[in-house]
């Protein structure tokens, strides 16, 4: 009989929390601002989200709830994650000072706005689940887990979107709009493509993330307000 490794399901909750949180603390250790962008990124996204229940149950009461696996509806709900997120992600960075003091403290704001995400999103209803359904395996739980990772690198690249958005205000409604169009089509390929594959759908959502992050990337050296500190000593000369 071959031999088969058991790994708890539970472990898929560690695997969606601890690589975010791993990378805040090596960076962030003891440094208390860094700490207060963590968590102002978590309260940033609870926020948000509390900010679009209403909007999000309108279209339900008035259409009724099949409403809700519609794709005009993924639309809606996708252009309001858009619009709220970023939009007090922007106030967030903007107003307080700390978390813009350099680029680890953008880092860390994006790292505890996906952070806190994975835990209500993911960890909290892992834990129903395996509470209701014992029967759930690690290899059912592990594809949302490797997607809370995907999303936490899509929250920080459009963290740092958003800080240049400080230099030139399109760089905000190019994440709006860049976060409701990786929504809607992960959305779409997963309800309406590709039903049955959700590796090929996680695959697909990661190579989207992975073309932010790069583009983002590009965009940071160019337009962040935060300089190096040599280019910063050299302004002051």
């Amino acid at each position: 009989m071959a031999f088969e490794l058991q790994i708890p399901s539970w472990v898929a909750i560690l695997i969606a929390l601890i690589p975010a949180f791993a990378v805040f603390v090596y960076f962030a250790k003891t440094k208390g601002s860094m700490w207060l962008a963590f968590v102002l990124g978590g309260a940033g996204w609870f926020g948000a989200l509390l900010l679009r229940v209403l909007p999000l149950q309108l279209p339900l009461l008035i259409y009724g709830q099949d409403f809700a696996s519609s794709l005009i509806y993924f639309g809606y709900a996708s252009l309001l994650a858009g619009l709220f997120e970023e939009g007090i992600r922007y106030i967030c960075i903007s107003k307080a000072s700390f978390a813009r003091e350099d680029h680890k403290h953008v880092l860390s704001l994006g790292l505890g706005w996906g952070f806190l995400e994975a835990v209500i999103i993911y960890a909290l209803n892992v834990i129903v689940i395996l509470f209701l359904m014992p029967e759930y395996t690690f290899m059912d739980l592990l594809p949302g887990a490797i997607e809370r990772n995907t999303a936490i690198l899509l929250h920080i690249a459009l963290s740092f979107l958003v800080l240049c958005a400080l230099n030139m205000k399109s760089f905000l409604i190019l994440a709006i709009g860049i976060h409701a169009a990786v929504d809607i089509i992960a959305l779409w390929i997963y309800h309406y493509i590709f039903v049955e594959e959700v590796w090929l759908v996680e695959g697909i959502l990661f190579a989207m993330t992975f073309i932010v992050a790069l583009f983002t990337y590009l965009i940071v050296k160019r337009y962040s307000p935060i300089k190096p500190k040599q280019e910063q000593i050299l302004k002051a000369i």
